[in-house]
Formats: C-alpha cells, sequence, structure tokens
C-alpha cells in the first residue's frame, strides 16, 4: 500500500493471539513493496492478549501512527520477527513516527524488538501507560526460531527517539512469566500460584517500571560488539506515583531478585 489512512476504528477483541493491524512483507516477499507514506491514527482497542495489541509493524517506511490506544496486551510492536523478514539484512521498517500511544492495564504502549535485521529510526512521542507492566520495552537483537534467517543479530537506528513518557503505576498489570522475576520472593510465588488471566499466558500484578531495556550497555549489553546491542535516545521520563515494583525508571536484567525458592505453578483448578 502507498499513500493510504486507516482510521477511526473501535475494537472488542478477545484475547486473541494476533495483532489486529499488522503492516507484514507482500506476497512477493519484495522488500521494496512494503507499505509506505500511510497515516494510522484515532485507534481504540479493548481485551488484548498480554503478546499482542492494536498494531504489530514488521515492515513500514515513512508512516505515521497518531492517538493509537489499547487496554492490555502491547499497543503497538515495532517487531520484525516474521520469518520473510528475517531472510536477508536488509531494514523493513524505516522513518516511523509515534505520537500519542498509550496503554492500560496491559504489558506495555511500545515494544522495540529487531530480531534478525538492522532496522531504522522509529521517532516516538508522548507514550502514557497506565497499571501496565511498562510503558516501554526496548529488547536486543537476536537468533529467534526461524533457523532459515539471516545469521544477524538486529539493531534500531541509533537516531530513534522515545520521549515524553508518562507512566501511572498500579495493580492491573498483565505480567508475563519472563517477568516474574523481577518481583521480591514473596510476591513472585503469588504471581506463580494465581490463575491465567483469559489469554492463559499472563496473570494480573503491579507495574514493575517505567523502561525495561535489555539492548543498551546499561543493561550490560555488549557494546554491539557481539550484534544485537544498540542505543536509542530515551527523553523525558515522568511517573505520577511510586506503586511500582522497582524503584528505578529501568529495568534491565541485573534487576533480577535472585536467591528465591522454586515454586511450582499449580495444577489447573487449583490456583487462586
Amino acid at each position: 500500500m502507498k499513500n493510504f489512512k486507516l482510521s477511526g476504528i473501535t475494537l472488542t477483541d478477545s484475547f486473541s493471539k494476533f495483532s489486529n493491524i499488522v503492516l507484514n512483507l507482500p506476497a512477493s516477499s519484495k522488500t521494496n513493496e512494503v507499505s509506505t507514506k500511510g497515516v494510522i491514527k484515532n485507534v481504540f482497542m479493548t481485551n488484548m492478549h498480554v503478546g499482542y495489541g492494536v498494531i504489530q509493524m514488521q515492515t513500514g517506511r515513512s508512516i505515521l501512527c497518531k492517538n493509537i490506544s489499547g487496554e492490555g496486551g502491547i499497543t503497538m510492536r515495532v517487531e520484525t520477527g516474521a520469518a520473510k523478514t528475517n531472510m536477508l539484512n536488509e531494514k523493513t521498517v524505516d522513518d516511523i513516527v509515534v505520537r500519542d500511544i498509550t496503554v492500560k492495564n496491559g504489558d506495555a504502549a511500545m515494544n522495540f524488538s529487531p530480531h534478525r535485521v538492522d532496522q531504522g529510526r522509529v521517532d516516538v512521542e508522548r507514550v502514557i501507560a497506565t497499571n501496565s507492566t511498562h510503558a516501554v520495552q526496548i529488547a536486543a537483537g537476536f537468533l529467534d526460531n526461524n533457523t532459515n534467517g539471516v545469521n544477524n543479530l538486529g539493531t534500531f537506528d541509533s537516531k530513534s527517539y522515545i520521549g515524553d513518557v508518562t507512566v501511572t503505576g498500579g495493580y492491573g498489570a498483565q505480567i508475563k512469566g519472563k517477568d516474574y522475576k523481577y518481583f521480591s520472593c514473596d510476591k513472585r510465588k503469588e504471581l506463580i500460584e494465581k490463575c491465567y488471566n483469559p489469554d492463559d499466558e499472563s496473570v494480573t500484578g503491579t507495574s514493575i517500571s517505567a523502561v525495561r531495556n535489555n539492548a543498551s550497555s546499561n543493561a550490560d549489553c555488549a557494546n554491539g560488539s557481539d550484534g544485537g546491542c544498540y542505543e536509542i535516545i530515551i527523553g523525558r521520563i515522568t511517573k505520577t506515583n511510586e506503586d511500582f515494583e522497582l524503584n528505578d525508571f529501568f529495568t534491565y536484567p541485573s534487576s533480577e531478585i535472585k536467591g528465591c525458592p522454586k515454586v511450582k505453578k499449580p495444577e489447573e483448578g487449583n490456583c487462586n
């Protein structure tokens, strides 16, 4: 698609395992035929699965996403993990502008995850997260399960930017199992023993921090020497309260609480 606009969409999901707006490679798999020069705006969706959300951008060039709101899940994933996007180390995402994006009772408003491809610039401003695990998640590149993909650990352009993030912590976040490690031993036990939410993957808990970042040197990533590590510009972050598991603005791999006893997930029907 070229010169397109999607606007004025309201949708109640049923925790389905798909994002509802997906920009992907065409059937030809040609990277010079990705969606370009488009606008996606004024979109509101509810009942989102923790691992999915409103928009997933596997591909796109010169696209504006504005006033995008979701309850549950991840409102916008700039994640290029589809098998066909990983066949070449050729950027499929570049010149993406995101403004006024919100999440409530979910996982995050924005997620960056390049998988195997060195992607372009993404510019994000005015992010609001309420009672969600994080406001923003920044993942390092990695070799995913697409075994035929290019042998590369992806990145995003260093001119990428996230600014004006406002986050309100509280109970109501969708917590995935991989994030239990950032909770105290007692709270971790409570999370493990809880019944799953309707998405069958998350449980309800308290916000962890504003930004989860494992791509930066601050997160002990290897400064890009092994690929998969990158720095993006992070601007102002405002916390409206202190109802978070971590005191810091950032969650890093080193934020893990260690030494907790192992707790087994109860069998179905015995959870709390």
